[in-house]
């Protein structure tokens, strides 16, 4: 299972703190091995939010999740990459997610046939 989350306007203190209790409100009631974060509705972003996403890729990493940032703006995609944070992060495009999705679905029932055909 995928969760996506839609933070909406600048990743400023205030709306990194929401993204961040949103995020590990989800991680803990869900049991998704996917996460994206949308960034279609977002402008900007500033240290807050730099240090939220290290802060939400810890966090998916420990519990063995996979993490994705998805339609980044030009102005939030020039921040990711003076920080040198594009090269930490997997960043798709709306396309790119699709096709992922597609093969996550795939292998979920590869795998599911592999054990039904395998009786104990």
């Amino acid at each position: 299972m995928t969760v996506i989350i839609r933070p909406q306007g600048d990743l400023d203190l205030k709306n990194s703190s929401l993204l961040q209790q949103q995020f590990a409100r989800s991680l803990a009631e869900e049991s998704a091995v996917c996460y994206a974060i949308d960034f279609e509705g977002v402008n900007f972003i500033n240290n807050f939010g730099l240090m939220t996403l290290i802060s939400i890729r810890r966090l998916a990493r420990e519990k063995g999740c996979r993490l994705y940032l998805l339609n980044l703006k030009e102005s939030v995609k020039y921040i990711m990459e003076i920080t040198g944070l594009d090269r930490e992060f997997n960043i798709l495009d709306e396309d790119g997610f699709q096709r992922l999705k597609k093969a996550y679905k795939a292998l979920r029932l590869k795998h599911k046939h592999r054990i039904q055909s395998n009786p104990a």
